[in-house]
């Protein structure tokens, strides 16, 4: 993306054009004033992105505000002999366009005095002192009430104990501790990548209730670990942390919090974001050491299932949630600190207001919001975009997938979600388009740009047809293809072949093992040797003992001959000459070594690569939906193929057939979560071969020959279906979710 582009360079401009006016109407009352700055106020030098800027902190309050250079200097002229038009006279002359306007100054003065960084002999307004002390008692009372949803619960100080234990933990923010933490992650990351199609077993009973106990234990865990890490990094850095407690989200919910606010005051910017990730860097060695240990043992115990908890937690909290700067976690902060753009968030928002009030409404006389240059406008601007539409995102993603497994909490936290994101935004814009002060002499047009916005927004959801269609889940296979069963039960102890390997017809592939069955063998071959020794002894003595043992003979021997059968079959060999093709796509399938499996248990195809089709399997309410003529018109309906993994990859299919009814089992079990696929399973399918939804098994022909097509690829096919609004498809996707949820 050009950063320096005609959007970022309008925006920009325009900000330019709205100056802020160099005098305030409120100036008299603070001219003659000579105020200085309290001497318990200390001020850091910091380096934001390209530009100095100056932090000042209050001990006492533990409050923290950034200064540019040019209100720096207009502070150091206060030194309580100089009056404020002096101070600002002798900045204007010294700084020219760059220095502070009265209004900044008359601002910046009313901050510092209501928060008590601002001594004189009479202050600068009187009524500051009582609305200061009503304000610290507001924010003190929001603070621990969270607006009576996130209510703040401090416990303990740890500053003591963090100061006894520096010399323990202060080596890991290091460059050996940082090596140390990138040698542990990355061979985890590797091993995790080596091993992820183990991962749809565990996915499968996931949001179980017994293991959400164990979710709920986990997480807490997992929370108090990343927020010590906070802690440890800002006081190894030099900061101090004298806060660890509770956040009570409804007064239910407890999470971990500690107060690293300290970290602010950092003049290197590598230290405050050493600071915002140590708490993810803490989380991801936690994750490392549960992927040790989820590949060591076995899969059947609770070791296995809590180390799986735990790599879902750390990952998709760490990923999702405070690695990403569209949330205001960890990562925001990070950005914030990388970019020089402070209080990121809350700046993009005024930077969207004004242009909309600027361009659309009409407005002039605004205060424009300070931007540095166009990189900054554009950062602000991107930011504001992305943003909520990511908030929404997540919150309908959570939702959706509560309300898979419980549907009556999934409807509560729908209705909080659409209240807080959608019902209560949309009331504050109709009180504002009908009493803000800003839009005087505007409102008419304000309104009206509005109800043009949401008519046009509403017609392309409600009206303008889109493409239309259905996804479905596939694998190439060849016409001909002959499958690897099991011919006996046992643990399969051998694995001969790697999947594309050439296979002639009887070539052994794999190797099967039942100690019952041999004993019996053997057993058996005992007994047929007594059988011949009596048989032996008899005909000496009495005809019908030998004929007695004679018949005896021939049934051991019958019996002798089927179980050497039944062991020769625990030798699974190729039925044709083809290629191998493991279950779970590449590889020999090591995950199948000490598995027990029955007889006629799938577990690997033999395929020829003369001519490839895809065996899709689509959902019974998608199958409806795209194929609604008869089965003759199947072959109409168009389709397009692309290749897991080179997704831009487009190519033409058509439907070929497909089965007469739907069923909750697939016809390749590679498609499901248990070897990597996304077909969910039924938990409490003790044989693991049920579906949770049912499917159709559709054959899906390429119209065009692809050499880079092989047997055994997964990919995913989409099915064309009729054109219509996004708001049907919307109302068509919401309606398939109640009816196979509640049966409405």
């Amino acid at each position: 993306m050009n950063i320096d582009g005609h959007g970022g360079r309008v925006a920009f401009e325009l900000l330019r054009q709205d100056p802020e006016p160099s005098f305030s109407e409120r100036w008299h009352r603070v001219a003659d004033k000579r105020p200085k700055v309290s001497p318990h106020a200390q001020v850091i030098r910091q380096q934001f992105g390209p530009e100095i800027a100056y932090v000042v902190e209050d001990p006492a309050s533990g409050h923290y505000y950034r200064l540019t250079e040019a209100a720096y200097f207009f502070l150091g002229m206060l030194d309580g002999t100089r009056t404020v038009d002096e101070a600002w006279e002798a900045a204007c002359a010294q700084l020219g366009d760059a220095a502070p306007t009265q209004r900044e100054c008359v601002d910046l003065l009313a901050q510092l005095q209501k928060f008590g960084l601002l001594l004189g002999a009479d202050p600068l307004t009187p009524e500051i002192l009582a609305e200061r002390h009503r304000q610290s008692k507001s924010e003190r009372f929001k603070k621990r009430t969270g607006k009576f949803i996130f209510f703040n619960v401090p416990l303990i100080n740890p500053e003591r104990w963090l100061e006894r234990t520096k010399h323990l933990y202060k080596p890991l923010y290091s460059k050996v501790g940082l090596v140390l933490w990138l040698l542990l992650v990355g061979s985890a990351l590797f091993a995790f990548l080596s091993n992820w199609r183990k991962l749809g077993d565990g996915f499968n009973n996931f949001l179980d209730p017994a293991n959400l106990v164990w979710l709920g234990v986990l997480f807490m865990f997992i929370r108090a670990i990343h927020e010590l890490g906070h802690a440890t990094a800002c006081k190894a850095m030099g900061g101090r942390c004298t806060e660890i407690g509770v956040i009570m989200i409804g007064g239910v919910l407890p999470l971990p919090y500690c107060d690293a606010t300290s970290a602010w005051r950092f003049p290197e910017v590598w230290r405050r974001v050493l600071v915002s990730a140590a708490g993810m860097m803490v989380e991801l060695v936690v994750a490392s050491v549960a992927v040790f240990v989820w590949l060591t043992v076995d899969p059947a115990t609770l070791t296995h299932a809590l180390a799986f908890n735990v790599i879902v937690i750390s990952g998709v909290t760490t990923l999702i949630f405070n690695m990403n700067p569209l949330l205001r976690y960890d990562g925001y902060y990070i950005l914030s600190d990388i970019t020089g753009s402070p209080n990121l968030a809350h700046r993009a928002k005024e930077f969207w207001s004004y242009l909309l009030h600027r361009l659309a409404y009409g407005v002039k006389g605004l205060r424009a919001p300070r931007v540095r240059d166009r990189k900054e406008a554009w950062l602000l601007g991107v930011y504001g975009v992305m943003a909520p539409p990511y908030r929404i995102l997540i919150g309908l993603s959570i939702v959706l997938l509560i309300a898979s497994q419980y549907a009556a909490l999934g409807i509560i936290l729908a209705i909080v979600l659409i209240s807080v994101m959608f019902v209560w935004p949309v009331l504050k814009g109709i009180g504002h388009l009908a009493s803000s002060p800003k839009l005087v002499g505007r409102r008419v047009r304000a309104v009206g740009v509005c109800a043009a916005f949401l008519g046009l927004l509403f017609a392309l959801i409600g009206l303008v047809p889109v493409r239309s269609g259905s996804t479905a889940a596939g694998v190439l296979e060849p016409v001909n293809r002959a499958a690897l069963r099991a011919g006996e039960n046992g643990f399969i102890t051998q694995i001969l072949a790697r999947s594309g390997q050439e296979l002639e017809a009887g070539d052994p592939v794999f190797v099967l093992q039942n100690a019952e069955l041999v004993s019996e063998y053997e057993q058996t071959l005992a007994r047929l040797e007594r059988a011949r020794l009596t048989f032996a002894r008899a005909t000496e003595k009495s005809p019908a003992e030998a004929e007695a043992a004679q018949n005896q003979i021939r049934t051991l021997e019958e019996r002798v001959a089927q179980l050497a059968g039944r062991i020769e079959r625990l030798t699974v060999r190729s039925p044709i000459d083809g290629q191998y093709v493991a279950l779970g796509g590449a590889g020999t399938g090591e995950h199948l070594v000490g598995r027990y499996v029955q007889r006629g248990t799938l577990m690997a195809m033999v395929m020829t690569a003369d001519e490839l089709v895809v065996r899709a399997e689509i959902s019974d309410r998608e199958r409806a939906y795209v194929f609604r003529g008869t089965d003759e018109e199947i072959v109409t309906v168009p389709a397009t193929i692309r290749v897991r993994g080179r997704a831009f990859d487009a190519i033409p299919a058509r439907a070929s057939s497909m089965s007469p009814v739907a069923a909750a089992t697939v016809s390749n079990p590679t498609l499901t979560t248990r070897y990597g696929g996304e077909i969910l399973l039924d938990p409490n399918d003790p044989e693991g071969q049920r579906t949770v939804y049912r499917y159709a098994t559709v054959i899906v022909r390429p119209e065009a020959e692809r050499d880079t097509l092989q047997p055994g690829q997964r990919v995913r096919v989409r099915f064309s279906a009729p054109e219509a609004s996004i708001g049907r498809q919307v109302l068509r996707k919401a309606r398939q979710y109640l009816t196979g949820r509640f049966g409405v």
